[in-house]
């Protein structure tokens, strides 16, 4: 059953693994229902939608262009990517940065948990993909195979493939060794 919960411009949104929330990128906008009157500057948050309750809460705060949110596997942390040239892994709970990865150079547009959480994907305009560990924020990997804008990645269920997609019109599937 279809249901509408998001009355305002919300290009990206993800669901948490228990389906309770959805956290979603709000472009700042001259106006909503929930929120005072606001003149949009460029710049965008990460709300979390509660199904449970009805209500909106604001998880990040700062000031870049947050993208591309995902949930890691067990629902206790998110991660985003920005326009500000950085990864930020934020608690869901209290909307506490855990940890900043950055990209000197590049938006990053994409973000993916691997299923078991032990890597963290980011696809960034340099068409590079790096995979972080985001429990302390250690660069482990970068692939490099996209000419241009990386703007998707997805682990497959079981972790030992990851899809990109870039504006280099292709589709790269990655053999990710544990």
């Amino acid at each position: 059953r279809e249901r509408d919960v998001l009355p305002i411009p919300a290009p990206q949104a993800a669901v948490s693994p228990d389906g309770r929330l959805v956290a979603y990128v709000f472009e700042r906008s001259p106006e909503v229902p929930f929120r005072k009157r606001q003149i949009s500057d460029g710049t965008s948050d990460i709300w979390i939608f509660d199904r449970t309750t009805g209500e909106h809460r604001q998880l990040t705060r700062h000031r870049g262009r947050e993208k591309s949110p995902a949930f890691s596997p067990d629902g206790a942390s998110l991660a985003s990517g920005s326009a500000d040239e950085t990864v930020r892994v934020w608690q869901v709970s209290n909307g506490r940065q855990l940890r900043l990865m950055t990209v000197p150079g590049y938006d990053v547009e994409c973000v993916a948990f691997s299923p078991d959480g032990a890597l963290l994907a980011a696809g960034s305009d340099d068409g590079l993909v790096r995979l972080w560990n985001p429990s302390n924020g250690e660069l482990l990997r970068t692939l490099e195979g996209h000419t241009n804008i990386v703007m998707s990645a997805a682990f497959a269920p079981d972790g030992a493939r990851l899809a990109t997609g870039a504006y280099d019109e292709t589709v790269r599937l990655w053999g990710i060794s544990p």
